[in-house]
């Protein structure tokens, strides 16, 4: 055991700092965190972000899947009633329209939907 390595490392610091000014950067600055963003996504994150997401997040993303899946349309506009009732939080319709556009970025449209699209409804399993 060395009792002197707290000493030794502490002497290594100007050589090492002279390092860090001196070397070649291999990897230039791209983005804020140094990196390109689409390097440092990676499946244990999308796992990380998706377990961070409050509950009426996780519950508009799926009644919203759903409803794409269901009508195979690229676009869907709903009026925030239909979202609510959706997602079961009918009293709480300010709180959902904060949800879609401060968590998940969602604007509401300025031209009403014109059509009709299915309504999702939980499946129910009698046995």
């Amino acid at each position: 055991m060395d009792t002197d390595m707290l000493q030794k490392l502490a002497q290594e610091i100007p050589g090492f700092i002279f390092y860090l000014n001196k070397r070649k950067i291999k990897a230039p600055a791209k983005e804020r965190h140094w990196f390109e963003t689409r390097l440092l996504v990676t499946d244990a994150l999308k796992i990380v972000i998706s377990h961070g997401k409050i509950t009426l997040e996780k519950q508009i993303e799926i009644a919203l899947s759903e409803l794409f899946d269901i009508s195979g349309e690229e676009t869907i506009t709903l009026p925030l009633k239909e979202i609510t009732d959706i997602v079961k939080q009918q009293n709480n319709k300010s709180y959902v329209s904060e949800v879609l556009q401060k968590r998940m970025k969602i604007k509401p449209s300025e031209v009403p939907s014109t059509k009709q699209f299915p309504r999702i409804v939980p499946v129910i399993n009698i046995q």
